[in-house]
């Protein structure tokens, strides 16, 4: 988290433990409360969802969550930072500029990969699964290899 407190002359106002302890969960569940009136606002959909919905129905939504997760854990692990200096030897200046990068870039990443997937999953369900010639050619291919 930020290494500065927020100071006016001698007072400070905000202390370096609020950005991890207050801030950052505050983004989180903050997210996680607003999420679905977001959604329900940008997407002008107001029909009732139900929680055994497939993920791939949703790409967007899925993508999003993904990359909200994707986003905590990138944090939670930079926070273990000098833990794995001192297990694994890792220089801990160096394992800073990654995870600066990884903090805005694999959420991103995750987000347009989960997104892809859902599509395809989608797509790959509106195929119409082949006829019996089809299995009766692979039948025979099957029995051929056999003999």
């Amino acid at each position: 988290m930020p290494a500065f407190d927020v100071t006016i002359g001698h007072y400070t106002l905000i202390p370096n433990a609020f950005w991890g302890g207050v801030l950052f969960p505050g983004i989180v569940f903050g997210f996680l409360l607003f999420w679905p009136a977001i959604e329900r606002r940008v997407r002008h959909d107001d029909g009732f969802h139900n929680l055994i919905d497939r993920p791939r129905d949703a790409p967007w939504r899925t993508a999003i969550g993904a990359a909200m997760l994707t986003w905590v854990f990138v944090v939670f692990l930079a926070g273990s930072a000098d833990r794995v200096f001192v297990s694994f030897g890792l220089s801990y200046r160096i394992q800073l500029e990654v995870y600066r990068v990884l903090v805005w870039v694999l959420p991103i990443l995750v987000l347009l990969l989960v997104r892809r997937l859902c599509l395809e999953l989608q797509a790959a369900e509106r195929k119409p699964p082949p006829g019996p010639e089809v299995a009766a050619k692979r039948l025979r291919e099957l029995r051929s290899r056999g003999s």
